[in-house]
């Protein structure tokens, strides 16, 4: 593994072990995002299982800072400003594959990570919010202001309308009932690894 890749590996183990990214737990669609789930994902990064790697303009698109790519089971991080919150968002992703989900829909994978990431950045900075505009991150935003308590357990009509919002970005084009059930794609990730990670440097 590269010099930067190495300081990114480790960049991201600080942050799935540290104290914000441990406050986060809620429920949706049968998945436990939580602080614990995320922490069994820098384990898999630190055995190998999950590759970790800067991302080459190519591979993701153009306005997005990171990608976990389920194929090869890497996650993929673009460096930038926004890099830390795309290290949490990418992560839940991989959650999602680590735990063989194979029952959660890709859009309800997607609203998972963006909740998480809200919370990650309200916890962060409190003085944070969603951007004017931005119909994904107010979608996930609003759902965030009314956990209380307790451990949130989201129901469908909660967060459908951040599912609709993100169809609404990610498939413009694409027929709504041919993406509003489609399965995530998450099929495990190997006990051992057979090649490096996918990426630039």
């Amino acid at each position: 593994m590269s010099e930067p890749n190495n300081w990114l590996k480790a960049r991201i183990l600080a942050i799935l072990r540290g104290p914000h990214v441990a406050r986060i737990e809620f429920w949706l669609e049968g998945l436990h995002i939580s602080g614990a789930g995320l922490r069994q994902v820098a384990a898999a990064i630190e055995q190998g299982r999950i590759g970790v790697a800067f991302t080459c303009p190519q591979q993701i698109r153009a306005e997005d800072a990171g990608a976990y790519d389920r194929r090869t089971d890497d996650l993929l991080i673009r460096d930038g400003p926004e890099m830390d919150y795309s290290i949490v968002h990418e992560s839940v992703h991989a959650m999602v594959d680590l735990q063989s989900a194979k029952n959660t829909l890709e859009l309800s994978d997607e609203a998972a990570a963006y909740i998480a990431e809200v919370v990650y950045r309200r916890y962060r900075d409190p003085q944070w919010r969603a951007p004017g505009g931005d119909d994904i991150f107010l979608a996930a935003a609003a759902i965030v202001n009314g956990f209380g308590r307790s451990v949130p357990r989201l129901t469908w009509s909660e967060y459908a309308p951040l599912r609709e919002a993100i169809r609404r970005v990610y498939y413009p084009r694409t027929p709504r009932d041919q993406v509003w059930l489609r399965p995530s794609g998450a099929d495990g990730v190997p006990a051992r690894r057979l090649h490096g990670p996918i990426g630039c440097r």
